[in-house]
């Protein structure tokens, strides 16, 4: 499954006229206990045979890994999933082995239940997948007044997770989870250190607009080199499968302070 991604999300009012409406007294609507049964398993595309979706329990799996598996209800013809968006489908038709439905787009999607052979390996995501799946080391050498300084950068993949809104070649709304960076940096002269921190995003928080900072990742980071002021690094922020980017400045003063300066 090919994901699209979205930053700007549109939230869905879900007004399905074929939905039952609530009683009188305000009671909410029922859930389809009958249809969420007939919807376990493992459903595959009509004419590539290409598994899609595995349903288990409340709980929709994808055979993508950087996909976090989604929880969903129905409530008479319609499946609603419950991610990062809500979300709504109208469903078309469902029987045993047969499930056809719109997407986001209105198009239609038609499915089949696979056979009990089906491989449910595909839906099974042992391991987290971060942004970088080993650690990074990046170093370099300057001379500032005839002394000799290192500069290093290690990007150290991290558990935080990031999960963004996407859209599936199909018209799905998905989930997309990417996991944050720890960055370490430190400057040496010879066999001195002179300085050494870890640079986490949560430093940079005010200084990133929040609409990008809710989805970016700490990327990279890069020695700029020492002057009379102290040292200085710059931290690269962006969005996975986004082109788009934040440069921060990192001026460090030979205390150890650190000031922050968005470039862009």
């Amino acid at each position: 499954m090919r994901v699209i991604s979205y930053i700007v999300v549109i939230t869905f009012f879900i007004a399905f006229a074929s939905c039952r409406q609530a009683s009188k007294d305000g009671a909410s609507m029922e859930e389809n206990e009958e249809a969420k049964a007939m919807l376990q398993g493992i459903w595959q595309e009509d004419g590539t045979d290409e598994p899609l979706m595995n349903i288990v329990g409340d709980t929709i799996f994808y055979t993508d890994e950087a996909i976090a598996p989604v929880r969903f209800k129905i409530y008479a013809d319609s499946l609603i999933t419950y991610g990062a968006v809500t979300n709504g489908y109208r469903i078309e038709k469902l029987t045993q082995h047969l499930f056809w439905f719109h997407s986001i787009f209105d198009e239609h999607i038609r499915l089949h239940k696979a056979d009990e052979h089906a491989d449910v390996d595909a839906f099974i995501h042992k391991t987290d997948v971060p942004v970088y799946e080993e650690v990074v080391k990046k170093d370099s050498v300057v001379y500032y007044n005839n002394h000799r300084y290192h500069g290093y950068v290690y990007i150290n993949p991290s558990r935080m997770r990031i999960t963004k809104p996407g859209l599936s070649d199909e018209g799905i709304a998905v989930d997309n989870v990417y996991y944050d960076n720890i960055i370490h940096i430190c400057v040496y002269e010879g066999k001195t250190s002179l300085f050494a921190q870890d640079i986490r995003k949560q430093m940079f928080e005010d200084l990133i607009p929040p609409d990008f900072y809710q989805y970016a990742v700490l990327s990279d980071m890069d020695f700029g080199g020492v002057d009379a002021k102290g040292y200085r690094f710059q931290a690269s922020f962006c969005i996975p499968d986004e082109a788009s980017c934040y440069l921060v400045n990192l001026m460090i003063d030979k205390e150890g302070h650190i000031d922050y300066v968005l470039v862009r």
